[in-house]
């Protein structure tokens, strides 16, 4: 999964922002991937030859995950391994046709990302402490013993079982989404929690603590 200190999403990043390019050779590789796949045109194609586990490696990224997924294999735990070897075939065929030479792209592993998932865990991660105590202003209610944000996700906390359970009905975690998100679209540089909302789930310090001992490890695994 790339994440947002990914070399590749860097790089994507820049391209996003229009502070970069892709090379045209990339280009016509993205616009053939996008015409043979019926897919949208990757958003880049970032090309490492110093991956130490694969050898030479050639990310395409798209810009969506549910588009970057299409190019997994049925159980989406794999990478599908009829058009990684075709997006390798045309890039040999580009390579050959233009002269121009990248090194190892014999031994050349293709893999798919999506730019959208690392790009919104990082907006999440602005959500520091001020941050989130900010939040908890907005909402105002004594019953919030933590907010705590995920990678791209958000656990309020109560302090009881039973307030969970009264927070069921109501408006309160329709209140709890909007102050989160007041603050949070301020980092939300492409709009993503636009088309997709933030997921968040309710739980309390009372299962917290009898359940994980209040371990934040136990918790997150």
């Amino acid at each position: 999964m790339m994440t947002p200190s990914d070399p590749s999403y860097l790089q994507t990043k820049r391209v996003k922002q229009g502070a970069a390019a892709m090379s045209p050779l990339f280009g016509r590789l993205a616009e053939w991937i996008a015409a043979e796949y019926r897919a949208p045109v990757p958003l880049n194609i970032v090309f490492d030859c110093n991956e130490p586990l694969h050898g030479p490696r050639l990310d395409v990224v798209f810009e969506r995950r549910r588009d970057a997924i299409r190019f997994m294999n049925d159980r989406t735990i794999g990478y599908d391994a009829v058009k990684q070897a075709a997006v390798k075939a045309r890039l040999l065929d580009l390579l050959r046709e233009s002269g121009e030479s990248l090194p190892g792209a014999e031994r050349l592993f293709v893999i798919f990302s999506a730019f959208d998932a690392p790009a919104r865990w990082e907006a999440n991660s602005q959500m520091t402490d001020a941050r989130i105590a900010e939040v908890e202003r907005a909402i105002g209610s004594i019953a919030i013993w933590k907010i705590r944000p995920g990678f791209a996700t958000a656990v309020i906390f109560l302090h009881t079982d039973a307030q969970v359970k009264m927070t069921e009905s109501g408006d309160f975690r329709d209140r709890c989404r909007d102050a989160y998100m007041a603050v949070l679209r301020r980092f939300d540089e492409y709009g993503y929690f636009q088309d997709d909302p933030i997921e968040f789930a309710f739980d309390s310090r009372e299962n917290f603590e009898a359940k994980y001992d209040g371990d934040w490890f136990a918790y997150d695994r």
